[in-house]
């Protein structure tokens, strides 16, 4: 998470800044969910995982999905809301 900054010159406020440096640990716990997460996408069937991935990771609405795929709208909703039950029951494992 940022932390808050607050910026000072002859001790007065001069502005806030968003520090966006992680420390050692923290880093290592995003590492670690990143791969946490890798690992769960790769247990979904391919499909299943592209729909999952282009809608979450890039942005992509359903629809822009079923058009790019030739399939329904309904499908790719199906896939990615069972990518996400798939995904719950992994991590909860």
């Amino acid at each position: 998470p940022a932390r808050k900054l607050t910026l000072y010159t002859e001790g007065k406020t001069i502005g806030n800044i968003l520090d966006t440096e992680h420390t050692p640990e923290e880093e290592l716990i995003r590492r670690h969910r990143a791969e946490a997460g890798l690992r769960g996408l790769k247990t979904l069937p391919p499909l299943m995982q592209k729909r999952f991935v282009l809608h979450y990771e890039q942005g992509m609405t359903t629809k822009r999905i079923a058009d790019l795929q030739s399939v329904s709208e309904y499908t790719v909703k199906k896939d990615i809301v069972n990518a996400r039950r798939r995904l719950k029951k992994y991590f909860e494992e």
